[in-house]
């Protein structure tokens, strides 16, 4: 496993894979093994639940359907929450974001992310995309 996809781009690849860039699609497809943090989990639950986000189906299906087999949840471990409280110069103060890039940092791996706020962020390895505008029917 090389890779860790950040919430956002989890989302995508489940509902949205055309609005990937194919280097990103590629990668998806190619690699036998994708990280995931488990707080991915609670931060779709909690969108979908404030009524941010639309899945489509109730939440349960939905993380059944999206966790597929390829995807491995990376857990919090003491050295990931220590990590993510004392990021160096971490761009903002969102806690999901800074326990995914420590679980990146922790493990090794390489974030897939479309988030502007830490594409250049020093602190871990981060392969950037923005997205394709959403289609309009």
């Amino acid at each position: 496993m090389k890779y860790l996809l950040d919430t956002s781009v989890w989302f995508l690849l489940s509902q949205e894979p055309d609005r990937l860039p194919t280097k990103c699609l590629q990668l998806a497809r190619t690699e036998a093994e994708l990280g995931l943090s488990c707080v991915s989990l609670r931060e779709i639950a909690w969108k979908q639940a404030q009524g941010k986000l639309d899945l489509g189906k109730p939440l349960l299906a939905w993380l059944s359907t999206a966790l597929t087999p390829q995807i491995r949840l990376l857990t919090i471990t003491p050295e990931v929450a220590a990590d993510s409280a004392t990021l160096p110069h971490f761009p903002n103060k969102d806690p999901y974001d800074q326990m995914i890039v420590a679980t990146a940092r922790q493990n090794n791996l390489t974030i897939i992310s479309n988030d502007d706020a830490w594409k250049n962020y020093a602190g871990a390895q981060i392969l950037y995309f923005k997205p394709a505008a959403p289609k309009t029917t």
